[in-house]
Order: structure tokens, then sequence, then C-alpha cells
């Protein structure tokens, strides 16, 4: 009688290498890896979905904020020249003044905890601000900096980026306000010209410093007060950090907790400088993709970290917007060993991304619409999801082997179909089989997980696993070869689930 073997797969914690040959890859790792979510231990979850929040607006959305205030957060977006916020479920002017001077470049939006209002920048509109009633925007005068990014840090509001002070554009110099003030600025000391190759582009916060990011090289702005960041020709509180290495995007880069900052490179790879008790730390954390992006829009860029995941939506292939979002996955990756852990959402196309709500929920901008990260399909579109495995030998590289079944297994979330697929040697996928799904417990509740029932008890996905026996050849036959890759496939406007997979097979010289 034939010996089979047969191998388990029970974790996708590796996420996507797609940089590697799919031999080479761990069996935890995936060759390719769409719009599923590995989150949950041994588990893939077609991601949610975007449901549109408020209208359908006249004009593009460029840009978006969240006034973060005493009286309760609001979302703003910018479209054109028109600045608003959502009320309820609806898109309301500002108040008597809504509208910015220039609507080709977008604002940037800087709530400020010191006077409770938020400040709108860029270097196509003098500095504006607006306290939440219903004057609307004030502006301040023309020789208020107003540069194309602005932070608030250490109780001073900071301009980077062709900061423009009367007309006048400034590409390599930082200005901040008066201490406390984000609207009076002493414009004549009150700034810096930055070292370093290429123009300035960007800043965001790490720990006790201020991050400044140029086009070929970034910096560290430490001390504090006005004083302490003046730069002299015996000393600085400026660590030039590398002559090389910056980034394109305003919005590429991303706080992650306290003592991390991600950030996308000049080349288009995904770096991280991590706060330790001996300095500065500086990692490429993208070794595993192979994305090809667009260099000429770089800088169109947008990250973000929302509920343990880090997005960094980038533009690929010959495309001109958008059109990808590389997501790391950190619980998966702290599962395996603080390694990489990517995923990749197609599908969608943002100008940026942001998290709003008293419950924070993820916030997509993109075209004419704004979207919440939830539910089940992208705005009535079904969701296309693809797992690939490794090239998997089953640690026989020199033996043929007699494929013959396998099985795959789910709990039933809905009625929804996955499709299974394999490669033999390389060649072209062939579809298996259907694992045909039928919901017969609690579904998946809106941030994930199914919720608790009234009785304070519930069965997830009813009471058995559900499971598909599918062979590698019709009329049950076998396929002879030395590798397989296992494919999953779903097209789906539910948030279905897949366990694991097994696949037996019966090495040749046992038959």
């Amino acid at each position: 009688m034939a010996q089979f073997n047969t191998y388990q797969h029970k974790s996708y914690d590796g996420g996507l290498n797609n940089a590697s040959s799919r031999k080479s890859i761990d069996r935890n790792q995936a060759s390719a890896l769409e719009n599923w979510d590995i989150t949950y231990k041994g588990r893939l979850i077609c991601r949610k979905g975007l449901t549109q929040l408020g209208g359908t607006l006249a004009n593009a959305v460029k840009s978006g904020g969240v006034y973060r205030q005493s009286s309760g957060d609001k979302l703003l977006i910018q479209h054109s020249t028109t600045v608003q916020y959502l009320s309820g479920t609806t898109w309301t002017n500002l108040g008597s003044t809504t509208t910015i001077a220039d609507g080709a470049e977008d604002v940037w939006f800087e709530s400020c905890p010191a006077n409770d209002e938020i400040y709108f920048s860029s270097e196509d509109n003098d500095l504006c601000h607006w306290d939440g009633g219903a004057g609307g925007l004030t502006a301040e005068a023309a020789s208020t900096p107003s540069g194309n990014v602005i932070r608030w840090y250490q109780n001073h509001m900071f301009h980077i980026n062709n900061v423009d002070i009367s007309g006048t554009k400034y590409t390599n110099r930082i200005y901040w306000s008066d201490f406390g003030n984000p609207e009076t600025y002493t414009v004549a000391s009150s700034f810096i010209d930055i070292p370093g190759e290429g123009k300035a582009v960007t800043m965001n916060i790490l720990g006790n410093a201020l991050v400044i990011f140029k086009e070929n090289s970034y910096l560290f702005l430490s001390g504090y007060g006005s004083s302490s960041w003046t730069l002299s020709a015996s000393s600085s509180n400026i660590q030039n950090v590398d002559s090389s290495v910056g980034t394109l995007s305003k919005r590429g880069t991303v706080r992650v907790g306290a003592n991390e900052l991600w950030f996308i490179d000049n080349q288009g790879l995904i770096r991280r400088i991590k706060q330790t008790d001996y300095g500065y730390d500086s990692e490429v954390m993208s070794t595993n993709l192979n994305y090809s992006p667009n260099l000429t829009y770089l800088s169109n860029a947008s990250a973000w970290y929302d509920d343990d995941k880090i997005y960094f939506a980038v533009t690929t292939g010959s495309a001109t917007s958008n059109n990808k979002v590389l997501v790391f996955d950190r619980k998966a990756s702290k599962r395996n060993s603080n390694k990489e852990a990517w995923t990749t959402y197609t599908g969608w196309t943002p100008t940026a991304l942001l998290t709003f709500g008293s419950s924070p929920i993820l916030h997509v901008l993109s075209g004419t619409k704004v979207y919440k990260h939830v539910e089940d399909d992208d705005d009535g579109v079904a969701i296309e999801c693809r797992y690939d495995s490794k090239n998997d030998d089953y640690d026989m590289p020199e033996r043929y082997k007699k494929y013959t079944y396998g099985y795959i297994f789910s709990d039933s979330q809905a009625s929804e179909t996955i499709r299974i697929h394999a490669s033999v040697d390389g060649k072209s996928f062939a579809h298996l089989a259907n694992l045909s799904l039928a919901s017969t417990g609690t579904p998946l509740g809106a941030t994930g997980p199914a919720k608790m029932g009234p009785t304070g008890s519930f069965i997830l996905g009813g009471t058995t696993d559900i499971e598909k026996k599918y062979y590698f050849a019709d009329g049950g036959g076998t396929i002879t070869g030395k590798s397989v890759i296992t494919s999953i496939r779903a097209t789906t406007d539910e948030q279905i689930y897949v366990d694991s997979f097994t696949n037996h097979f019966t090495p040749r010289s046992l038959r």
C-alpha cells in the first residue's frame, strides 16, 4: 500500500515575499498576497471594504485632517478651493468664509491644542485657522510664514517645504512661531537654513526630536526653544543622519507609537527610524517587497498608522496616482519574531488616509469620495482576494511526487465561494475545486471579530469546521512533479476567511 505524506499549512504570519524566488521563501510567507488580512493566527480573512461617507463631492478630494478640539473631533476635507467638515452624514461649509484662495495645491491641516483651533497651510495660500465657529476661516497676514507642511511641536508651529512669506518662497528653510502662539512669528530670526542634499520636503516627530526630511537626506532637530535650535559655526543640534536617503512625499512619513517613525524613501523603499537608549537606528523594512514603484510619482505616496497596521499608498507600474496599498501587520510580525509581515490591498486609489471617530476607524480619501474602512465590499464592488504559497518541494527537492488530494478548511461566515488552484513544477495554475460556504453562525462584526450574543455566548461559524476535499487531477487522479504552489482565491462581497490547508502526496519511489 502506498505511503502518503501530508503537509499541513498552519501559519501565514510571514506575509508577502515576492522579492525572493518562490522556492526560497519561508513556508509561512506567500509568493502572492492580495486583499487577505493576516492579523489572526493561522487564518486568512478577506480585508474589510469601503463604505462611502457623506455625499459625492463636486471636485476630487485633495487633502483632509481631523480637527481635535475640546468639544469633540471634526473630520475636515479640502476639494479644490473649498474646505468642509462632516456634520452627521453631510459635508458642511465651515461658516461665512469656507474657501481658500488657491485649490491647485493641497493644504496641510494641523490642530493646535494651545488655542483649540485648526490651521490650514500651503505655499499658495496665506496661513488660515478655524475655531469651529460660524465665522469660518480666518487668514493671517501675508507676512506670516505659510509652508506646504506644518507641525505643532514643543509649543511652536513649524513650517517647511516652499515656505511663503510675502510672496517669497524659501525652499530650504524651516520657520517656527513664537512660543505658544501659532499666529505670531519673528521671521527675521526664527528660522534655520537646513543643510543636506535636496529640497526640504516634510517633517514628523520622533520621541524628543523633530525629524526633517529632504529629498536626499534627513536630519534631527533637537533641543528646546529658539536659542537651542539656532545653528552656529562650532556646534549644532541638527544632526545629519544620512546624505543619500530622503523622501519625495510630504505625506510619506508616519509615527508608529512613540519610538518609531516609518517613511517611504526617494527610491520607494519603506524604512523605519527607531529611537533606542543609544540613539537612533535606521533600517529598510520592505526587503520582502517587489512592487514596481513609479518613481516619477513617488510624491503621491501617503502613509498612515491605524489599529496595528502601517499603510503606504503608492503609485505602481504605469499608473499616475496611488493604485496599491502596502500594509505591514504588526500583530503578525510580532508572532513571527518581529520579522516583516506585509500584505497588499488593491482596488483602492487613496489620495490620503486618516483615522477618525469616537471608535477610531480608518478613512480613505479617494477621487470625489471619502470612505470608511468598514463593511464587506468596496462601495458595491466585490473584493478580489489571492494567496499563493511558496513553490514547495516539501524538503524532497530531488524526488518526484504524486500529488493526489488535499483539504481546505474554513468556518462559514457567508454564502460565498473560495476557489482552490495549484501549479505543479511552475506550470499554469489549474482550478482544482470550490469551497462553497453557507453562513451557519454569528457573522463577523464591523470591526472584524464576531460579537457576543445577548445571552452571553455564541458559536462562531457553526459547530464544526467546513472542509473541502480537492483532487489534483480530474476524476480523482494524480499529478506528478517535484514541487507545488497552492493558491487560494475568492471574489467576494462578504468578509470570509480560510484556515489551514493540507496537501497529500506520495514520493514516486514508494508507489
